[in-house]
């Protein structure tokens, strides 16, 4: 392997790179070369600076010793899924994912590349087969500097670089964002320049406690083969029926009140983050997001749930999909509660 760095500059002479700089990084045995400048698209120039923005970061660079070890790698590995026009409803709407975080930048936005090392943090967490929470949250983003995407960018008016939403994943399938457009389940992410300050806007919604240093959990100990995909499905299908049985119960015996409305929603944001079953978490998640017209601050349980066979607005909540599997709920009995 030669002792080289291989580099190069998306960037002309006489701009943005220091003096020098070139001359320094060849003398120490790397190969430069130059493209072309990058300009903004014609209808996104109202987002650049009177002239074209320079790009003058290096990308790849690797830097090996004398023994040719590997010292450096400049350029991280990249866990947020890019995503265009072409493909936006389709990986949306496939995603497992409870929710999902779109990140609309452009190439050639110094905001956004100085951003994304952030966004990559984050996106380590919930992305790819080494997610630490897989499941969870599927990080992606759009390039709105390249004109195949111009026309998704116009539709969640996206007028600054990045620009980040949040929502379940279905939400954003053919859907859209107006900045005075109400109840409007897309929301925008208004605290996230950086990687702490985006995972802690997420712990907010979801009630969770992601840290950007968790780690995947391996536990050495278990075998790949402990559980045969018979009983993977019998376990899913106990805590589905588990989790549906309990949501009965809640309603039947009109526990959710005024004053318990923090505890429940306390509740749904761990089955959010946590459920093992994707259509638990999402039918928890479609709670949370309509849970002020369910349950409102000023309900009154005597009339407000007579309704529907005495569970209100809920009782039309399949809090797990309408085709629980039952009777494999063999481990525990339903709980008894007094009245």
């Amino acid at each position: 392997m030669p002792s080289k760095a291989y580099v190069i500059f998306l960037a002309g002479n006489e701009d943005y790179v220091k003096e020098g700089h070139r001359e320094i990084l060849v003398s120490q045995g790397c190969i430069v070369r130059e493209i072309e400048p990058v300009y903004p698209t014609e209808n996104q120039t109202q987002f650049a600076m009177a002239y074209y923005s320079i790009m003058s970061s290096i990308t790849p660079c690797y830097v090996f010793g004398r023994n040719d070890n590997v010292v450096a790698d400049l350029h991280p590995h990249d866990y947020a899924v890019d995503i265009n026009v072409t493909n936006f409803d389709a990986v949306l709407r496939d995603t497992p994912a409870t929710f999902a975080v779109v990140e609309f930048f452009a190439h050639w936005c110094p905001a956004c590349r100085n951003y994304k090392p952030h966004y990559e943090r984050v996106a380590r967490l919930f992305n790819g087969p080494d997610a630490v929470h897989p499941g969870i949250i599927l990080m992606t983003r759009v390039d709105c500097a390249l004109k195949i995407n111009s026309k998704l960018c116009d539709k969640f008016s996206v007028d600054h670089y990045p620009m980040l939403f949040w929502a379940p994943p279905s939400k954003f399938v053919s859907g859209g964002w107006k900045p005075k457009q109400e109840k409007n389940e897309i929301r925008v992410i208004d605290d996230a320049r950086t990687a702490d300050r985006l995972l802690n806007w997420i712990n907010k919604q979801m009630g969770s406690s992601f840290g950007l240093d968790d780690e995947k959990f391996e536990n050495e100990h278990l075998s790949s083969n402990v559980s045969d995909p018979g009983q993977i499905a019998r376990a899913v299908y106990d805590v589905e029926e588990a989790t549906s049985t309990t949501f009965d119960i809640i309603l039947e015996h009109k526990m959710i009140k005024s004053e318990t409305r923090g505890s429940l929603i306390k509740f749904l944001q761990l089955l959010v983050a946590h459920h093992p079953s994707k259509r638990c978490r999402m039918g928890s998640a479609e709670v949370l997001v309509n849970f002020d017209e369910l349950c409102p601050l000023d309900m009154d349980s005597t009339t407000k749930q007579e309704n529907n066979d005495g569970k209100g607005a809920l009782g039309n909540i399949q809090i797990c999909g309408k085709e629980v599997p039952r009777g494999y709920w063999v481990d525990t009995q339903r709980p008894s509660f007094p009245l």
